[in-house]
């Protein structure tokens, strides 16, 4: 599991007691290939990102097992200073980032 006060784990947190879940955490990291080495050599299971742990997988490291009945998505924010000047770069930044109007 990350490590106490991690984005990832606080949201792994939020699903387990959505579910009413108590997992038994042994062990936890901030390191995703300490994570994915543990789950490598049969000390549990990890839930990390697919994007952190593609290669392992396909490397044949470890496996993976889909969670089909829980969104596992996160919603990101991008927020500003509402008198805060918006240069070219950042308007181009927040439309990158997929921004809804940014304008504002």
């Amino acid at each position: 599991m990350r490590e106490c006060g991690s984005v990832g784990r606080i949201f792994l947190q939020s699903v387990f007691e959505h579910r009413q879940l108590h997992p038994k955490i042994i062990w936890e990291s901030a390191s995703t290939q300490a994570l994915v080495r543990a789950a490598q050599v049969g000390l549990g299971i990890a839930i990390l990102p697919e994007d952190l742990v593609r290669e392992d997988i396909q490397a044949g490291k470890v496996v993976s097992a889909a969670i089909s009945d829980e969104p596992l998505q996160r919603t990101h924010y991008i927020v500003h200073h509402k008198n805060k000047y918006i240069s070219a770069a950042m308007r181009d930044f927040i439309r990158l980032c997929g921004s809804l109007d940014a304008e504002n």
